[in-house]
């Protein structure tokens, strides 16, 4: 039985239709996971440093690609946001982009 339950935003949802069928598999694989355990480990999952409630899962065949998600009440992990990850650094403006898409979905 699942203890978490995996919702994905509409931003997110329309990011993993333009995605190739090897990251959308592993995604789902990942999520499968994360609804399971509750949570992900490294390298599949990582918390974004100095943000209370900003976690990452790292799809790491195919490419770089970084989904952002978040927890909320009753048991519900949100996926944010995706993107192709292009540098060391995760790039500011995706993480202002997930954040404004969690204050939009809690309001």
């Amino acid at each position: 039985m699942k203890k978490k339950e995996f919702l994905a935003t509409e931003a997110l949802e329309n990011f993993l239709c333009g995605q190739p069928e090897e990251i959308t598999g592993q995604f789902a694989l990942l999520v499968d996971k994360l609804e399971n355990n509750g949570f992900l480990v490294p390298p599949y999952g990582k918390k974004i440093v100095g943000y209370e409630n900003l976690f990452e899962i790292r799809i790491l065949s195919g490419g770089s690609v970084r989904v952002f998600y978040c927890y909320q009440q009753d048991d519900i992990i949100l996926g944010v946001s995706g993107f192709i990850k292009k540098s060391q650094k995760t790039p500011a403006q995706e993480i202002k982009k997930a954040l404004r898409i969690i204050r939009q979905w809690e309001a």
